[in-house]
């Protein structure tokens, strides 16, 4: 899967509103064209610019979701850098009730912190707790290499290879039952 093609409903949601809001605005732009040349094409010319209220609306939801999204990664960010500090790890479903977002959500916005080098962090494959410390990082690290070693069993969502006896997958965090 290429880093592309992952991405949170959220994050969906934004450019499916973004991409409305997009073909909305050019009929508008259309429209105005045909009204200052004076073309009469398809009617466009008399009830294309109405398409401007839905546009301007879409816009706004648009930017709001963008907004969300950041919001959502500094939050999980900003929780994890706080769990550092304090102790090397948190499970999964400490971190949703901490910051509000569902699991789904929360998985794909910390891959995508990962990937883009803001934390590291990795997934103990018995318990399915985050483990924030660099130090033990290293540790799991052994384990992970040999769990691809060992076994043709793999993740059903991000495809990693995973021992038979995980009970979640160390780099996406999803349950492998």
């Amino acid at each position: 899967m290429k880093k592309d093609d992952r991405y949170y409903e959220k994050s969906r949601e934004f450019w499916n509103t973004a991409g409305v809001a997009l073909v909305f605005t050019i009929l508008v732009l259309i429209s105005i064209v045909f009204i200052i040349f004076d073309i009469p094409f398809i009617g466009i010319k008399y009830w294309g610019f109405w398409f401007g209220i839905p546009a301007f609306f879409l816009w706004i939801a648009s930017v709001n979701q963008y907004m969300q999204n950041k919001r959502f990664k500094k939050t999980v960010e900003s929780v994890l850098n706080s769990y550092k500090e304090l102790n090397d790890r948190i499970s999964l479903d400490k971190l949703s009730s901490e910051t509000m977002i569902s699991q789904n959500i929360l998985l794909r916005v910390l891959m995508d912190l990962r990937s883009e080098g803001r934390l590291k962090y990795i997934y103990d494959k018995k318990t399915g707790d985050i483990i924030i410390n660099p130090k033990k990082l290293e540790d799991q690290k052994i384990e992970v290499s040999e769990a691809k070693s060992e076994n043709p069993y793999y993740c059903p969502y991000c495809g990693e290879p995973i021992s038979r006896n995980d009970k979640f997958c160390f780099k996406c965090g999803s349950s492998t039952d």
